[in-house]
């Protein structure tokens, strides 16, 4: 991570296309809308920690973690130092009432949350913005793209009398999908 204490910049084109849907303030930090509909969103994921155990609450420890890579924090560390350096600017959104978690602690809850689950989330989040996306990196129609697979199917082939060179080949397949 480059600059910690510097301005939470999101990915450059996320950042245009959420800016084009007024979802990030000028200085590239997201508005409070964004923060609450993804704290609103992060509480839907299973906790799977014993509740009397509990001392950050896990959305705002999963705010914290996509906020910090939107940034481009790289290691858990990266995330406690940015979370450090933006607590006051977190507050806003969640009262992180005790204070930013360590880079232990953030390494362990992330790896109890079910990864299925943030996936879909973190997919349903950025379907809602696929259009803004779209339009920020200047494809406004959807481009069709073809994935081609082919096969050779051995031990098809055999010697056969009435074929070229007496032999044929081994039954070829070929696989086409629209993506």
């Amino acid at each position: 991570m480059k600059n910690p204490g510097g301005a939470v910049r999101p990915l450059g084109d996320i950042r245009e296309a959420m800016a084009g849907t007024r979802r990030v303030n000028e200085d590239g930090t997201p508005t409070r809308a964004t923060c609450r509909h993804m704290l609103a969103m992060f509480s839907t994921v299973t906790d799977p920690r014993q509740a009397w155990k509990v001392r950050y609450p896990l959305n705002e420890v999963l705010l914290l973690v996509f906020l910090s890579v939107m940034c481009g924090a790289d290691t858990w560390v990266d995330m406690e130092r940015l979370g450090c350096a933006k607590l006051r600017w977190l507050r806003r959104f969640s009262p992180f009432a005790e204070g930013i978690p360590s880079h232990d602690t953030i390494r362990y809850v992330m790896g109890l949350v079910d990864p299925a689950e943030l996936q879909g989330l973190i997919v349903t989040f950025l379907v809602e913005n696929i259009y803004a996306v779209r339009r920020s990196l200047g494809v406004e129609e959807p481009t069709r793209q073809y994935a081609v697979d082919g096969k050779a199917e051995r031990g098809t082939g055999r010697r056969y009398k009435h074929s070229e060179e007496g032999e044929l080949w081994d039954m070829q397949t070929l696989h086409v999908w629209d993506t």
